[in-house]
């Protein structure tokens, strides 16, 4: 026996559309049901590098190489420290370090 929200579902699910989204529903139940199983701890882990090196390509992508007018002038440290690579060092020691999460 149908219940009243059943029957007045009745148009929607017999639908072309829902009838299609159900069997795309049932296919990928099937294949869900057939993935490798992982630990929470693995997600957790994923979900951390996969942060970080998101942060650090934005961060990457916002940084120039210094130009400098005599290049001999300037040590080698210096040069070092001002380059994207030196940045992106100062930017992710501040912030496991120094628990600054700015760039500035």
């Amino acid at each position: 026996m149908r219940t009243r929200v059943s029957t007045a579902l009745a148009p929607v699910t017999s639908s072309k559309p829902a009838q299609a989204l159900a069997r795309f529903g049932r296919a990928f139940r099937a294949i869900w049901q057939k993935r490798m199983r992982f630990s929470y701890a693995f997600y957790a882990i994923a979900f951390v590098i996969t942060n970080a090196v998101a942060v650090l390509f934005i961060q990457w992508s916002v940084y120039n190489e210094p130009t400098y007018v005599d290049p001999n002038a300037v040590d080698e440290t210096t040069k070092m420290l001002n380059s994207v690579r030196g940045q992106l060092t100062s930017f992710v020691s501040q912030m496991w370090l120094g628990g600054r999460y700015t760039s500035s």
